[in-house]
């Protein structure tokens, strides 16, 4: 598994560049500690079967977003 940091997102795959990620015995991920800060350290993750791909962000990146569907500018 190889993770590279995107902004504000993490970004896996089984192969290809970036840096070696840690999966434990139970088959979880060690997330970066900017993804795991605050009281409230929530993820969305979203995948593309097709290419292997998995995106990590934390759930602050859906704040931009909503701002951008009621018309309010970032």
């Amino acid at each position: 598994m190889r993770g590279i940091c995107h902004r504000i997102t993490l970004v896996l795959a089984a192969e290809g560049t970036g840096a070696a990620m840690v999966v434990d015995g139970r088959g979880r991920l060690c997330v970066p500690g900017w993804l795991r800060r605050g009281p409230c350290a929530s993820m969305v993750i979203g995948t593309d079967s097709a290419t292997g791909v998995v995106v990590v962000a934390p759930t602050t990146v859906l704040d931009g977003l909503g701002a951008v569907r009621v018309g309010e500018s970032w």
